[in-house]
């Protein structure tokens, strides 16, 4: 099997490169980047005029991630139009090619006609690959990713580098499900050997009130875990349903060591 990568050497890529690497599949890196196998800069709508390699799975990590700057900004429609494109130029070398899409937990809460919204921009593009063009697809709702090399910006990194995060966070009443890069990548992996197809949330399928996440970096205090089923009525509860899952629901443990490590 031949499976092509974009944004290989991202958060979520580098732990997806190692697991392919080691397990031997036939990897092509694609990208902009030095150590990329086809290049192309999905920003620019200029892309690549080489013919794409064979591959039968290509797999769409690549995205505009500034944050916090990605929720609003025109890269996401110049993203959305790039990966429809490359994914055409693989369609065109192997017209059974499959897709796997990595989409955000955004599209379920964004209600905005905003081309430019990363809900909406997600949205989009899942349903131009499914519907429109037609492409065997496999899409994840990302939850709340965080691990190795996340911006200090987000709010795991906030409560893990900061003495009073209350000042910075928000929205400590909010919930939050938290998944961590090598969690998304394994499961990347398994339905790239699984191939069923479908959109499914990626998350643990239960959250963290931030405010017992701050306590618990202070104090120690093991924070309560909500499912999905509890406080079901709060209308920022943003957690993974499990009866939309994609088959994978892991112990939170590594959320609370990732805090105070």
């Amino acid at each position: 099997m031949r499976v092509a990568v974009t944004g290989w050497n991202g958060n979520i890529g580098r732990f997806l490169v190692k697991k392919l690497e080691s397990s031997g599949i036939d990897l092509i890196k694609v990208g902009r980047q030095e150590g990329s196998d086809y290049h192309t800069d999905l920003s620019s709508i200029a892309g690549t005029l080489e013919d794409a390699p064979y591959c039968d799975v290509l797999v769409l990590l690549a995205w505009y991630t500034d944050h916090p700057h990605f929720w609003v900004s025109p890269l996401n429609e110049i993203f959305v139009k790039t990966s429809v494109w490359l994914a055409n130029k693989f369609k065109a070398t192997n017209p059974q090619i499959r897709l796997i899409g990595a989409g955000s937990c955004a599209e379920l809460y964004s209600d905005s006609q905003n081309k430019y919204d990363l809900g909406f921009a997600k949205r989009r593009l899942r349903h131009l690959l499914q519907d429109e063009y037609e492409f065997p697809t496999t899409w994840f709702q990302i939850f709340f990713a965080y691990g190795p090399g996340e911006p200090d910006s987000k709010i795991l990194s906030i409560i893990k580098h900061n003495d009073d995060p209350l000042k910075i966070i928000k929205e400590p009443g909010a919930v939050r499900d938290f998944i961590h890069f090598d969690e998304i990548a394994q499961t990347i992996e398994a339905s790239i050997k699984d191939a069923h197809q479908g959109c499914f949330h990626l998350g643990n399928g239960y959250g963290f009130l931030i405010e017992d996440l701050i306590q618990y970096k202070l104090s120690g205090v093991i924070p309560k875990k909500y499912p999905f089923s509890e406080r079901a009525d709060w209308p920022d509860f943003k957690v993974a349903d499990p009866a939309h899952c994609w088959p994978k629901i892991e112990d939170s443990s590594q959320v609370l060591a990732w805090l105070r490590s």
